[in-house]
């Protein structure tokens, strides 16, 4: 539920500020790349001072339950600095569906 609302709320707060103070200097695009981008960091960070209950989630037959909980925090915080910049927004946005079918099964 905190990686929704944190996605909710920094889009929503970005959003107004572009709006109101900014006068429309940012795309909705990039609004929301940047929500993501810190949700994402949200989640990623959560990896590391989580690292037991993101085990959990995780099914029996998936090996090395701390090592792939870590590399996927790490790839978190990459994804996220990846939907920042322009020229790779694109490849991380579609690297980033690819990953959230991947870790679907997660409970």
């Amino acid at each position: 539920m905190v990686p929704l609302i944190s996605l909710i709320t920094s889009f929503g707060l970005f959003f107004l500020t572009n709006k109101f103070l900014l006068k429309d200097k940012y795309t909705v695009s990039f609004i929301g790349r940047v929500a993501l981008a810190i949700m994402l960091v949200i989640t990623g960070v959560s990896h590391f001072t989580n690292t037991d209950l993101m085990m959990a989630m995780l099914p029996e037959v998936i090996p090395l339950k701390k090592e792939t909980v870590l590399f996927t925090g790490v790839l978190e915080i990459i994804a996220s600095l990846g939907l920042i910049v322009n020229k790779t927004s694109k490849l991380t946005s579609v690297l980033l569906i690819v990953f959230f079918i991947v870790i679907l099964p997660a409970k």
